[in-house]
């Protein structure tokens, strides 16, 4: 029985060392998906601002042509810079390395947590 009760601590002991690995696993996943929206983030501002350049420069333009007016050196040059910003997209994919090892061996049992496991697999 002695043994038993050991081999059983030796089991859950090492169960608590799994689950553990793969909270802080998902935890770096997490970080990884926060710094590629804050990439994704600034890279859409970016973007606006050159949509916001393009159209201040329109009205601008429509104002100019009414005066015969041209577009200046500087807002000739940035223009196609402007119009670039906007032929690229961004999309995002979430980091789900941890959870699909999760899924794929079945170690969710490990997570005791039905609320912590609930909020894993909802994310």
């Amino acid at each position: 029985m002695i043994a038993l009760w050991i081999n059983d601590k030796n089991q859950e002991y090492t169960n608590v060392k799994i689950a553990r690995t793969y909270l802080v696993d998902f935890k770096r996943d997490l970080e990884v998906d926060i710094n590629t929206l804050d990439d994704m983030i600034f890279a859409n501002e970016w973007r606006i601002r050159g949509a916001d350049s393009i159209f201040i420069v329109s009205k601008k333009e429509r104002k100019k042509e009414r005066k015969k007016e041209r577009l200046s050196k500087k807002e000739t040059d940035l223009f196609p810079d402007w119009l670039g910003r906007l032929t690229s997209e961004t999309y995002y994919i979430a980091q789900k390395t941890t959870i699909r090892q999760l899924e794929t061996f079945n170690s969710s049992r490990l997570i005791i947590s039905k609320t912590l496991k609930d909020q894993l697999f909802s994310y």
